[in-house]
């Protein structure tokens, strides 16, 4: 539920415009081209960008500390739906659908974009972590 509560939360955050059929989404582009090629060492982060994971002990923090972190985990992911998705000038969000192949796992995300400046300034994942874990 609170997963579902967050998106409309942010769909009634976001500007109409974003929400029509054409879209001009360069931030979101950029990083969905992530776990399509692979490779995050061209994404545009601020050199100070937070990034919040469920599974994480502790945010990971700072530009090249999150491109190590996705060039590690992309290879493992394949991006297999875009729900919904929206940028506006300070953030964007997308609800997705993902494989983790060695978890053999579908699981359902919603990833939270801070925007500043035209770079990404914060990024938080939200999902139920459990079928990642063996759970339901």
């Amino acid at each position: 539920m609170r997963r579902f509560v967050l998106v409309i939360s942010a769909l009634l955050l976001c500007p109409a415009e974003a929400l029509a059929g054409e879209h001009d989404y360069p931030i979101l582009d950029a990083y969905l081209s992530v776990f399509r090629s692979k490779v995050a060492d061209e994404l545009p982060l601020s050199d100070d960008v937070t990034f919040y994971g469920s599974l994480l002990p502790e945010p990971i923090v700072g530009r090249n500390q999150v491109i190590t972190f996705f060039n590690k985990v992309a290879p493992s992911v394949q991006l297999r739906q875009v729900k919904q998705a929206f940028e506006g000038a300070n953030g964007a969000c997308a609800e997705l659908v993902f494989y983790f192949e060695g978890a053999d796992v579908l699981l359902e995300e919603a990833h939270c974009i801070q925007i500043k400046d035209g770079k990404i300034l914060s990024i938080r994942l939200y999902y139920d972590p459990r079928p990642l874990m063996g759970g339901n």
